[in-house]
C-alpha cells in the first residue's frame, strides 16, 4: 500500500536515504521495501537495486531467483548496470540455468551504453573465441573503452593486448603505459607484468631495481608467480646480491600456495646447501611433491637421487620410472639421462636402439652431453654402424654452447628471461580468460 503524496521517485530517494544512511539511520530491511514500493510502481532503478540486494541478502536471506526477476525488469527498463548483472548471471549461472549467448547479448548492449565493467567482460568473450567468434580488435576497442574510464583489469590487459600484439601492432611504449597504470592502482598482474618488463626492457630499459621493486609488490599481494620470480632473483643475484635467506622465505610461501616449480626450487636448495644444512631427506620431500604434481625437473632430480641413494634407498628400477616419465614431458636432460640407463641397462634392458633414440631427442634440443653420446654410439658403432662423419657431426654440435644436463637448476625453472626474447612472458590471458569459473558480481549502481 503506497502512501499518500509518495510516488516512485519519492519511494526512490526514501530508500536510497535508508540504503545508505543519509539523514536517517541505516536500516536495509526499510531500505528494501521502500525499493519494493518504487519497484511495484514501475521505477527501474529501484528494481535495479532490488536485484542487487536480493543478491547480496541485504535487508532479506539471498534470493537469486528474486534477484533474477528484479534485474531482468530492470535491464529490460534500459538500466545499463542492471544489463552488466543480468549478463553475467547468465554466463555464471546465477539463478537461472547458464546461458552464455544470452549474458553476452546483455553484455554487449550494457557495453554500447559505456559501461566498463560489461566492456571488460565481452572482451574477455571475444579473446577466448568460445561464445563469440574471436575478434582481437573488437576486444582491443572495448577494452580501450574500459580503460579510458578507469577500469584496472582492462588497462591491465590491454597492456597484455598491446605487448604481445594482438589485434594491432605490438607497442611496447604504450603496453608498459597502460600496465603501470593498473600497477598503481595495486592490481598484482600489473605489478608482476610490469616488474617483468623491467627485467627484459620491454618499453622502457632494463631496470633491475625498478623491476625489484614491482616484483615484490605482487609477491606481498599474494601472486604466487610472483613469489617464485622473487625468490629466483634473490637465488641467482639478478641485479641484487644473492641472498639465499630471501630466496627460501619466498620459495617457501609460494610453495605454501601450491606453486609447483617453488617446490622444486627448495628441494634444490636443500641439495645444495643454499642458506640451509644440506638435507637429502628435505629435498627428496620437495622434489617429490613437484614430482608427484608432473614437474618433469623434479622428476629428473628424483630419479637421479634414487640412482644415486640420495634422500631415500638406492633403486635402479624407481630411478628409471622417474627418469622416463621426465623424458616422456621432453625435458633434455632427463632424455639424456635415460639414453645413459638404455645403454648400461640401469633399471632397464640394455637397449642401444632406445638409448639412441632418446639421446637424439636430448641432442635435438641442444643437449650437448647427448650429442657428446652420441658422438661415441657412432664412432664405436654402438647400435648403429660405425660412421666417423656422423659421430663428427655430433662432436661439433656437442662443443657448441647448448642446454647441458650438467647446469644449474634455475635454468631449469626457465621463469625469468632477461634477454627480452620471450614476449610470453606476458602472456597471461589464460589466467584472466577463464568464463567457466567466472563468479559475477554486480555492476555500477
Amino acid at each position: 500500500m503506497t502512501r499518500k503524496g509518495m510516488g516512485p521517485k519519492e519511494y526512490l530517494l526514501e530508500a536510497y536515504r535508508l540504503y545508505h544512511g543519509e539523514g536517517v539511520p541505516k536500516d536495509l530491511a526499510a531500505a528494501l521495501k521502500s525499493f519494493h514500493k518504487a519497484a511495484q510502481l514501475g521505477d527501474p532503478q529501484a528494481r535495479h537495486f532490488l536485484g542487487i540486494m536480493y543478491l547480496k541478502g541485504e535487508g532479506a536471506p539471498q534470493d537469486l531467483a528474486e534477484a533474477l526477476k528484479w534485474t531482468r525488469l530492470a535491464a529490460q527498463g534500459g538500466v545499463p548496470a542492471a544489463q552488466t548483472n543480468l549478463g553475467l548471471m547468465h554466463l555464471g549461472g546465477v539463478g537461472a540455468a547458464k546461458d552464455e549467448r544470452e549474458g553476452a547479448k546483455w553484455l554487449r548492449l550494457a557495453a554500447d551504453a559505456g559501461v566498463s565493467e560489461a566492456a571488460f567482460n565481452l572482451a574477455r568473450i571475444l579473446l577466448e573465441g568460445r561464445i563469440l567468434p574471436q575478434n582481437h580488435p573488437e576486444a582491443l576497442k572495448l577494452l580501450r573503452q574500459a580503460a579510458e574510464d578507469g577500469f584496472v583489469q582492462a588497462r591491465y590487459l590491454l597492456g597484455v593486448m598491446l605487448a604481445e600484439g594482438l589485434g594491432t601492432p605490438r607497442n611496447d611504449l604504450e603496453a608498459i603505459k597502460w600496465i603501470r597504470l593498473a600497477a598503481e592502482k595495486g592490481f598484482v598482474e600489473g605489478q608482476y607484468s610490469l616488474a617483468m618488463m623491467f627485467l627484459c626492457g620491454r618499453g622502457a630499459p632494463q631496470d633491475p631495481a625498478e623491476a625489484l621493486k614491482w616484483m615484490r609488490k605482487a609477491a606481498q599481494g599474494g601472486l604466487d608467480r610472483a613469489q617464485f620470480n622473487l625468490a629466483a632473483i634473490y637465488h641467482s643475484g639478478l641485479g641484487v646480491d644473492r641472498d639465499y635467506a630471501e630466496a627460501l622465505k619466498w620459495y617457501q610461501t609460494a610453495a605454501e600456495r601450491g606453486h609447483v616449480p617453488a617446490r622444486h626450487a627448495l628441494g634444490v636448495m636443500h641439495e645444495n646447501g643454499q642458506g640451509v644444512s644440506v638435507d637429502f631427506a628435505l629435498a627428496e620431500k620437495w622434489h617429490r611433491s613437484a614430482a608427484e604434481k608432473g614437474f618433469a625437473p623434479s622428476q629428473f632430480r628424483l630419479g637421479q637421487m634414487a640412482l644415486e641413494g640420495q634422500g631415500l634407498p638406492q633403486d635402479e628400477l624407481e630411478a628409471a620410472r622417474w627418469i622416463k616419465l621426465a623424458a616422456l614431458e621432453g625435458f633434455a636432460p632427463a632424455q639424456a639421462k635415460l639414453g645413459d640407463l638404455c645403454e648400461k641397462g640401469q633399471g632397464l634392458p640394455q637397449d642401444y636402439a632406445e638409448a639412441l633414440k632418446w639421446r637424439r631427442l636430448a641432442a635435438d634440443q641442444g643437449d650437448s652431453e647427448a650429442a657428446s653420446a652420441l658422438a661415441n654410439m657412432h664412432e664405436l658403432g654402438l647400435g648403429v654402424p660405425k660412421d666417423d662423419l656422423e659421430a663428427a657431426k655430433w662432436r661439433k654440435a656437442a662443443a657448441k654452447k647448448g642446454y647441458s644436463s650438467s647446469q644449474g637448476d634455475l635454468a631449469d625453472l626457465a621463469e625469468l628471461q632477461s634477454d627480452g626474447k620471450d614476449s610470453s612472458i606476458l602472456t597471461e590471458l589464460a589466467n584472466l580468460i577463464e568464463l567457466k569459473n567466472a563468479r559475477p558480481g554486480p555492476g555500477k549502481h
